[in-house]
């Protein structure tokens, strides 16, 4: 599939850690598991955020990448609904 908009995507821990991300999961060197993402604003919106709201950052640089990019975000809820990290993705600003 070619999804030429968009840079990457992460699932992230209840901590903001990363415990996926598409670049990792292509060979990629500039792969972030275990990078923690919890200062970032795009992960704070999404702390008791309800189910299927989503959230847009600001544009930023990406940490591992230097790129700017527009983050995106869904939370993901843990099955007693209390927030569990969530879904990030980005494009190219």
């Amino acid at each position: 599939m070619d999804l030429p908009l968009l840079r990457a995507m992460w699932v992230v821990n209840a901590d903001g850690r990363s415990k996926f991300d598409s670049d990792s999961a292509s060979d990629s060197p500039k792969g972030s598991i275990g990078m923690n993402f919890a200062d970032r604003d795009y992960f704070i919106g999404l702390q008791g955020a309800p189910a299927g709201a989503s959230f847009v950052g600001a544009p930023v640089v990406g940490r591992t990448s230097g790129i700017t990019v527009i983050p995106y975000g869904r939370p993901r809820l843990a099955p007693g609904g209390q927030p569990d990290g969530g879904v990030i993705w980005t494009t190219f600003s």
